[in-house]
């Protein structure tokens, strides 16, 4: 960034004279700036791009969040069904059981009354 003396002393070194001199540094003044204010922009929109990066990337995690605790919901809602069926299918064996038991006590006491008749 030039200062007016460092622009008016370019413009005289250049050959310039009361009106070309202060239009020269205008310009100059001018170009300078439409750079600062180009930069600036270009700044503005590297920090909105960030911004929106960091903002994109913190809505990814909590959706990943998010579906990682209705997961663990499935998983437990599921758990819970298992072992209800698992609670179900003992019970059901249990009776099963007793049931056979049952049956082999009638079977052993025929066959046994079998073996005192034959006698």
């Amino acid at each position: 960034m030039s200062t007016l003396k460092e622009l008016t002393d370019i413009g005289k070194e250049l050959g310039y004279k009361d009106e070309e001199l202060r239009q020269f540094v205008k310009e100059e003044q001018d170009k300078e700036r439409e750079k600062r204010q180009a930069e600036h922009e270009a700044e503005r929109e590297r920090s909105d791009a960030e911004l929106k990066a960091e903002r994109e990337r913190r809505e990814a995690e909590l959706q990943a969040e998010e579906t990682v605790v209705r997961l663990r919901g499935s998983a437990v809602r599921l758990i819970c069904r298992l072992r209800k069926t698992v609670v179900r299918l003992i019970g059901s064996a249990v009776r099963l059981i007793c049931r056979l038991r049952k049956i082999v006590v009638r079977l052993s006491c025929r066959l046994k009354g079998s073996a005192v008749s034959m006698r």
